[in-house]
Parts: C-alpha cells; sequence; structure tokens
C-alpha cells in the first residue's frame, strides 16, 4: 500500500534569503549589563571575552580576532586588529576600540588594569597556553575565574528580539525542507539531496547552521551520518537533519520519510520514538532539569522495550550556535527556564538496518513548550513535482 504526505507550506510569515540584520544598540548594552551583574556577583574586576561568538553577542560585530575588555565599572574596551577597527567603531557605541597589542602585557596598560585582582575568563574556549601567557603578564592578578557556565545561562535566556529570529529561522527551515522535498526523488544519492538542501537553505536563508544529514536505508543508523554515493530506494528510511540560519540564528529539524509501502515494523517504531519525542514535549516545564526531561522520553521507550537503541541525549540548546546550554541529557543538571530554546530529539537506531529520530524546536514557557517546527511528522513522503 502507498502512501502520500499532502502537500506542506509552513503556516508562518514568508522568509527570505538576505543578509543578517544588525543587533540592535540596546540588546547589546542589555547584554553587557547582565554580564556586569555576574561580575558583581562573582567579585569580578574584569571579564576578557575572546571567543568570536561571545565577542559578537556582546558587541554585536564579527570578527575573527579580538579581546572584549569589560572592567566591572567604566566603558568595555574592545581590541582588534585594522581590518576590523573601522566597522567596530561604527557599531555599536558601547565600548572603545583599541589597536590589539603586540604583546600580551599590552592588555595591562591602564592604570586600572594593574589593580585587578580577579579576572573572569571563557575557560572552555581558551587553550591552557594563552592563560599562561596571561598570567605571567598579570602578575596582580590573583584569580581567574571560569565565566563559562555565566555565559552560557545568560545566552540560553533569549529575549524577544532573539525569539523572533529564531523563530524566522525555524520558518526558513520549514520552507527549505517543503522546496528540497519538491525535487528530490528515489533513486537521488544522499550528496545529490544534500545539495537539493543546501541550495534550499541558501535561498530562503543564510545557509545551513550545521553540515546537513542525509542518510537512507542503513544508514540512517548513524546518527551523524556523512553523505555519500548511496542511492535513496523505496521502502527504506531516509533522515534528513537540517537547519538554517537567519539574522545569524539558527535552527535545526529532523525528519524521517519513506517513499513507497512502509512496513508495519517501521511504522511501530516510528510511532514509539514519535510518542516519546511529544510525551517530552508535554511534559517539559521550568524547574526541571535536563536529566528531568530525558528521562520522560527515553522511559516511554523503555516501556517499548527500545531504551538500548537510544543512546543520544535528547536534545540542547540553540540559538547563535547550533548546540548551546542547556543539554537533556541522561546525567544532566542543567535547569530548565522559561526563554529558553532547545530541541528535543529522540531516537531508536538499528545498526545495519536504518534508524528513526524525530526533533523539533521548542520555546520553553512559564505555561510549557511551544513547538517552533510546523513540518508535519510524517513518515509519508510525497514529491510536489
Amino acid at each position: 500500500m502507498n502512501i502520500t504526505l499532502p502537500p506542506h507550506r509552513p503556516a508562518a510569515e514568508p522568509v527570505a534569503g538576505g543578509p543578517p540584520a544588525p543587533f540592535p544598540t540596546d540588546e547589546c548594552r542589555a547584554r553587557l549589563d547582565a554580564l556586569r551583574r555576574t561580575m558583581a556577583t562573582l567579585k569580578l574586576d574584569a571579564a576578557w571575552i575572546v571567543s568570536p561568538v561571545n565577542r559578537l553577542y556582546y558587541t554585536g560585530v564579527i570578527t575573527s580576532n579580538g579581546v572584549l575588555v569589560v572592567p566591572l565599572e567604566g566603558r568595555a574596551r574592545f581590541y582588534t586588529d585594522f581590518r576590523y577597527r573601522e566597522a567596530a567603531s561604527a557599531a555599536a557605541g558601547l565600548f572603545d576600540v583599541h589597536p590589539i597589542p603586540r604583546a600580551t602585557a599590552g592588555w595591562m596598560g591602564r592604570a586600572e588594569s594593574r589593580r585587578w585582582r580577579r579576572i573572569g575568563f571563557e575557560a572552555a574556549r581558551v587553550d591552557w597556553q594563552r592563560v599562561e601567557a596571561w598570567r605571567r603578564a598579570a602578575r596582580g592578578v590573583r584569580a581567574w575565574v571560569p565565566l563559562d557556565p555565566a555565559i552560557g545561562r545568560q545566552r540560553a535566556i533569549k529575549s524577544a528580539h532573539e525569539l523572533e529570529r529564531i523563530r524566522r529561522a525555524a520558518a526558513a527551515n520549514d520552507l527549505a525542507f517543503h522546496e528540497a522535498c519538491a525535487e528530490i526523488r528515489p533513486g537521488a544519492s544522499e550528496w545529490e539531496i544534500r545539495r537539493r538542501i543546501r541550495a534550499a537553505l541558501d535561498a530562503v536563508s543564510e545557509g545551513e547552521a550545521f553540515p546537513t544529514i542525509v542518510a537512507t536505508g542503513p544508514h540512517a543508523s548513524r546518527c551523524h551520518h556523512e553523505p555519500s554515493e548511496r542511492r535513496w530506494a523505496h521502502a527504506e528510511p531516509l533522515l534528513l537533519d537540517m537547519g538554517a540560519v537567519v539574522d545569524r540564528y539558527c535552527s535545526d529539524m529532523t525528519r524521517v520519510v519513506w517513499a513507497g509501502r512502509i512496513s508495519r515494523r517501521w511504522r511501530d517504531l516510528y510511532r514509539h520514538v514519535n510518542d516519546a519525542r511529544a510525551a517530552a514535549i508535554a511534559a517539559i516545564r521550568p524547574g526541571m532539569t535536563g536529566r528531568q526531561v530525558d528521562a520522560v522520553a527515553r522511559r516511554h521507550l523503555r516501556q517499548a522495550g527500545l531504551a538500548p537503541l537510544f543512546g543520544h541525549g535528547l536534545g540542547h540548546g540553540v540559538g547563535l550556535e547550533i548546540h548551546e546550554f542547556p543539554r537533556l541529557g541522561p546525567t544532566s543538571e542543567d535547569p530548565i527556564e522559561a526563554g529558553m530554546v532547545v530541541t528535543i530529539e529522540p531516537g531508536v537506531y538499528l545498526p545495519g538496518e536504518g534508524g528513526i529520530r524525530i526533533e523539533d524546536l521548542v520555546l520553553v514557557t512559564e505555561r510549557g513548550a511551544h513547538v517552533l517546527s510546523s513540518t508535519p511528522r510524517d513518515p509519508r513522503w510525497r514529491s510536489d513535482g
């Protein structure tokens, strides 16, 4: 029996590809103010922000080189090289721009810098060789305090402006899925399908949020399969994991479809995975931990005898990066809060046969969850062509 999927177009506002819009000045100012409140709590004299994504988050400026120095009091200073100084100077007026010093000791050249005793830094994003150079140059600093957890939590709570960008990224992803599926046929290779999805994402957004995963048949049991020349055949699963970027914010979604008859076994597996997804989305609330949300989906799969086939965590935060705080997994104590955007993506994988993963992007609210992905969760595939 052949089953067809009705034509679908996302019920969202139109989206179109184009360059990213700049971050509003007020948004960056609020982020710096929030960082300073955290610094006060941690009794820090200053924070050094060196990773490109966090520099972007606090300044709105894209650079491949630079350090944002944020004192507890006074104006922030952005050190960068000649390539970015003009753009940084014109950005937001929230910080002073300086040439990046040739020597590490240049960071400590100002009088107030020599009085700093506690500095926060991104321990997980800086190699220890660089940290040791800082320590030798800033001998008066008594404590280097990791800021990664605090910054991760700050970035995890999305503002209204950020949520709008993510909603548009999710709508773009839905539209790209629809447009790509209109051109995909059984017999196409994984690489050909990936190329079509990339083209669709480029047409409606800033491109891929991550390398699109296309896995056919037995390859679908490999969670992060690299597309090959293998061709999609009737009566076997096609797994598509894809994400769009709009105004630098990411989206993420996975669907699995079949062309032709779906066996009873695969139907049952699909139903269990989808039910586990729905149960986790219905349960997620502020105040839970990542472990507790993961347990809801895992419990459902355990009752179906499928828990051993679910080998990864349930999900992760999404924002400027495709993987952000919080983590939803069996050991995660990360707190769930309103304003977070996370993925819910249970899966079961049968080595050598195939796999099913169904993933939605979800906004956590005070009352529960709101699903941002609008592409139907239906295993039946149909080309509009």
